[in-house]
């Protein structure tokens, strides 16, 4: 299978999510929030499957799901797109934390992302919790940085930390 480096896919993503559970432990919302790094998405969402099959601790049941597998913060992006927001009630807030970030919403996805399908927050959909998957969007050059990152760099030693901008993941 060879190396794969894995920066934007997915070490970028587990920062992420790092850095907001260091946030929210700081300051923490009303309800509880569960942060997980799950595998297997390519093997037919194996890691959301098996973390929705097995529970959550104390009894905690999951009312929503958010995924933000592979954050392409290659480039100052301007919008995201919000995947699954048409079959949710999430999409206000989703709207109103991108607003207050300064980030459009794009309704369209980067043509090309075939992988939404099969991305982690379907094991929620399926269950019918509400659930979604923040992508960038198409805007202010997303299609193109998109598009290089998947025929240069994804599944590659390229796929290195040089790749990232850090001030947009941290976005």
């Amino acid at each position: 299978a060879g190396v794969r480096k894995g920066a934007v896919d997915n070490a970028a993503g587990v920062s992420a999510l790092l850095e907001l559970a260091r946030s929210f432990a700081k300051n923490p919302p009303k309800r509880s929030l569960i942060f997980a790094a799950v595998t297997g998405h390519e093997q037919g969402l194996l890691g959301t499957e098996y973390l929705l099959d097995i529970g959550f601790p104390r009894g905690l049941q999951p009312v929503a799901g958010v995924n933000l597998d592979s954050p392409l913060v290659t480039f100052p992006f301007v919008d995201m797109a919000v995947h699954g927001a048409s079959s949710t009630n999430l999409m206000p807030v989703v709207s109103q934390v991108l607003k207050r970030n300064r980030v459009g919403i794009n309704r369209q996805p980067v043509p090309g992302q075939q992988h939404v399908d099969g991305s982690d927050h379907q094991s929620f959909v399926r269950r019918r919790l509400p659930s979604v998957y923040l992508t960038v969007g198409a805007g202010g050059g997303g299609e193109e940085q998109y598009l290089l990152f998947e025929q240069r760099h994804h599944g590659s030693v390229s796929d290195t930390y040089r790749l990232i901008r850090f001030d947009q993941l941290a976005r």
